[in-house]
């Protein structure tokens, strides 16, 4: 067995053979198969990009020989996304991040031949962000690694909203992005270990990477003005503050069916009591719609049984916190109300699930 196995699936893996349940060649195999330790596998992924930095830039310098136009560019791409697609086909961490970042190179060389020249924009730039998606959607099909199909659906997502963003629209696409991400998650149980779900769970890792600085941006582009306002004023535009009420109406709304979906097996009373939970903290918590959002990922992801994205949900949860309290456009009395209001149906919903919890359990 493999000294640098992880030590929970080293343990495992000694109990399934201690079990019987797998012989020592099977044993063998799946240790081989084990993952490095992560302090080794970031040293290697360092190391990888280092060496592709050095790789990327040979490459580009005959590009330049022949010239730095769209053609040349077009053409290097799909030499570097070639090369991304046989790397994929190989085995370890060092290789899976030298193809990885031969895949992002190749989709920003493609994209960049299509939009002319490098400084003036010569095609529209709602076709060259649809485009950009498409690529990126076409890089996720072949054999490659979950980090690569990840940041493929990232790079079309970003690109999508370019292509289809609009002021009056922000709400709905800012909304629309965080049911996708809550969504996929709740019904993880569907489709993980489907072939299509590593496709799926790519798609939930990019939404969810989205959708919480979009829950946090939104807000402060739409009329609520925190501190660090100034520094986006210009970006904001034409969003307006009805986008502010939509957006956290819609987020209500979500964290709603995210505990109408979680709680559908348990007894009606419950059932009725945690929804009203949900709608009261909804209500308490309209000033901070990031929170009411956090939550509801929250709830989805450890349902998931994903310890990344729960942990990444509780730590937005409390830097939303901290933006609330830093709110120059809601007075301290209000802030100190909402924030002691969501806190007392928390501890008041805790201690009634511990206390049915406490009644279905025979004696």
């Amino acid at each position: 067995m493999k000294a640098n196995a992880p030590t929970p699936l080293f343990s495992l893996l000694a109990r399934l053979k201690a079990g019987g349940v797998v012989s020592h060649d099977e044993l063998a195999g799946l240790a081989a198969h084990a993952p490095p330790p992560w302090w080794l596998a970031t040293l290697q992924a360092l190391a990888a990009w280092l060496a592709s930095l050095f790789l990327l830039s040979a490459f580009y310098v005959p590009v330049l020989m022949i010239g730095d136009s769209p053609v040349a560019r077009g053409l290097g791409g799909l030499v570097l996304a070639a090369v991304a697609i046989y790397l994929f086909r190989r085995e370890g961490v060092f290789v899976g991040q030298v193809a990885l970042a031969f895949s992002l190179a190749a989709q920003a060389l493609v994209v960049s031949a299509l939009a002319g020249d490098f400084i003036h924009l010569e095609t529209d730039h709602r076709v060259v962000a649809a485009f950009g998606a498409l690529l990126a959607l076409i890089m996720m099909i072949p054999r490659s690694t979950p980090t690569h199909r990840s940041a493929c659906a990232l790079v079309a997502l970003v690109f999508g909203l370019i292509a289809s963003f609009a002021a009056e629209r922000a709400a709905i696409q800012a909304s629309a992005l965080c049911a996708c991400s809550v969504g996929l998650w709740l019904t993880r149980t569907h489709w993980a270990g489907k072939p299509y779900g590593v496709y799926l769970k790519a798609i939930a890792n990019a939404t969810s990477l989205l959708a919480l600085p979009a829950a946090w941006l939104l807000p402060a582009f739409s009329g609520s003005r925190f501190v660090i306002d100034p520094i986006f004023r210009s970006l904001a535009g034409s969003v307006s503050g009805m986008s502010y009420w939509v957006f956290t109406l819609c987020i209500g709304a979500l964290v709603v069916a995210t505990v109408f979906h979680l709680t559908r097996e348990l007894p009606l009373q419950a059932r009725c009591v945690a929804l009203a939970g949900a709608l009261a903290m909804a209500f308490a918590a309209r000033f901070t719609p990031g929170l009411i959002f956090a939550a509801s990922l929250f709830l989805a992801a450890f349902q998931a049984c994903h310890r990344p994205w729960a942990g990444a949900a509780l730590l937005c949860a409390v830097l939303y916190l901290g933006e609330f309290y830093y709110n120059l456009q809601v007075t301290l009395l209000v802030k100190a109300s909402a924030l002691a209001a969501c806190g007392l149906l928390l501890l008041g919903l805790r201690q009634y699930l511990l206390s049915q919890t406490r009644t279905d359990v025979p004696t």
